[in-house]
């Protein structure tokens, strides 16, 4: 039944009006509802006057932060709502829907949004929902940002490096969000799904500039990190980052780290050490098995330094990299060794597992006791079992 227009004028006024309360259920309704009569009248070219108001009330000093949020999150729903109509409604003809689908493809213009300072802003808060609209965009919006990457470069490495956790955390999130999708792709061309997503390959791209600024966090520790399991920082973010590299990438990330290990990992700072062995440990997935055995090959004599090492967080760290080795690794990197060194090694691991010696040597062994009876053929871990007993025994 059509409703008189003098009655839907004085709704539509109410609805406005209701927007200033201040009540904030009320405010969320009202613009709600709002989006829902502008989806139906805009197409038909009604409520002409609504963006102009709405904008009236955004720019208004005096207005509630509260109604211009609420303003925001409606008016775009209802704008999209009318051109997604206009696309998809055959009875308006070629020339409506070609316009409605240019007008999305502007609504999606990346340029403006990062013009824009906002991830500059004085209040720390701002700068991390900016930062957090740019993980967003990373996941939904991949395919279209490669224009765009080397202003989100400067974005974020200027936020890691300078500004405030919270944020850094956040700007990290970012590219470990493009390691994500990167993945995805490439899991779909694994499968030969057919027509996918185009794959622009930013982390490769962006590896030499990337991967120092990550190696980077991996020197911001804190003291008291290892007490507690639940604690996230930017150190530990960065490690997380840049294992989705290593596996992103594969082999040509090891040339950008090896270099920082080696220079790091004797010098008298236990950050540096830390920071060392995370960044080792943190690429020992995704690279081929043949870089990988010149990777461990070249770096147990260090790790096993290190699990004499008078500091906790360099212990742990190495305990950890101890275990990723047997458990990414494996008996691949090893040379087969007499059929007794199984029960030898076995025998050894329990004694050091009950040792109160050292709880990151025990962690480790733990560690590659539960590998060794996953794998579960003893002929497949004669090698792994020798070497474990061999280094062990020295270690301790």
């Amino acid at each position: 039944m059509a409703i008189d227009v003098n009655v839907k004028s004085q709704v539509k006024n109410m609805l406005l009006r209701t927007l200033e309360s201040q009540s904030p259920e009320a405010r969320h309704t009202s613009a709600q509802v709002i989006a829902k009569v502008a989806g139906i009248e805009v197409p038909q070219k009604l409520w002409l006057e609504l963006n102009g108001t709405l904008l009236t009330n955004m720019t208004q000093q005096d207005k509630s932060a509260g109604l211009k949020q609420d303003l925001v999150q409606d008016e775009v729903n209802s704008v999209l709502t009318a051109v997604v109509q206009g696309m998809n409604l055959v009875e308006h003809g070629p020339e409506v829907r070609l316009a409605a689908t240019k007008a999305l493809y502007n609504a999606l213009d990346f340029k403006p949004i990062l013009k824009m300072r906002w991830t500059l802003a004085k209040d720390t808060e701002i700068r991390q929902a900016a930062f957090e609209c740019l993980v967003s965009i990373a996941s939904t919006y991949y395919e279209v940002l490669e224009p765009y990457m080397s202003t989100l470069f400067e974005l974020t490495s200027n936020a890691v490096m300078n500004d405030e956790e919270v944020v850094a955390l956040q700007a990290i999130e970012f590219w470990s969000s493009i390691c994500d999708e990167e993945l995805e792709l490439q899991e779909y061309e694994a499968g030969e799904m057919g027509d996918s997503s185009p794959h622009s390959s930013f982390i490769e791209k962006a590896l030499s500039s990337l991967v120092p600024m990550l190696l980077e966090t991996l020197l911001k520790q804190k003291e008291d990190q290892d007490q507690d399991d639940s604690i996230w920082n930017i150190s530990m973010a960065g490690g997380t980052c840049l294992g989705l590299v290593a596996r992103t990438v594969g082999d040509v990330v090891v040339p950008f780290v090896m270099p920082f290990v080696e220079e790091n990992i004797s010098k008298p700072d236990w950050r540096a050490r830390e920071a060392a062995t995370f960044a080792f440990g943190s690429i020992l997935e995704g690279p081929s098995i043949a870089k990988l055995s010149q990777l461990v090959v070249a770096g147990l004599d260090f790790l096993l330094t290190a699990m004499k090492d008078q500091n906790n967080h360099v212990n742990d760290t190495t305990a950890w990299t101890l275990s990723r080795i047997f458990d990414d690794v494996g008996y691949m990197t090893w040379r087969p060794k007499p059929a007794n060194s199984v029960d030898r090694a076995w025998r050894r691991l329990c004694a050091v597992e009950a040792s109160q010696k050292s709880k990151s040597l025990r962690r480790a062994t733990l560690h590659v006791k539960a590998e060794t009876r996953r794998r579960g053929e003893p002929d497949a871990l004669q090698p792994d079992s020798y070497q474990a007993n061999y280094r062990l025994e020295a270690a301790m």
